[in-house]
């Protein structure tokens, strides 16, 4: 058995389970081949198909865009909170003159 895939040169498939990866975006054709124990070779008809890609848009339902806010809200009451801190350090240990 094998293939050709967008008009390229004929890929020997070994096991059943073989797996196309790494298609780009787009429109995309295959042809399948066998050959029989007789050596008689049978031809599909050309199949079309597109494959696209996206980039997940959620989190575990929630969008990104809301992660990042969250995310930029914690620094920033982290900072401040650090910021506080220290400034309230800072007045309580006396200087050494």
């Amino acid at each position: 058995m094998g293939f050709s895939l967008d008009g390229q040169a004929n890929e020997t498939v070994l096991t059943a389970d073989t797996m196309i990866s790494s298609l780009s975006d787009g429109s995309h054709s295959l042809i399948v081949y066998a050959k029989d124990a007789a050596g008689n070779t049978g031809v599909s008809q050309e199949i079309t198909f597109t494959v696209n890609v996206q980039a997940p848009q959620s989190l575990l339902g929630i969008p990104f865009s809301m992660w990042i806010a969250a995310l930029v809200i914690t620094i920033v009451i982290v900072v401040a909170a650090l910021a506080l801190y220290f400034t309230k350090m800072r007045k309580r240990v006396p200087r050494i003159k």
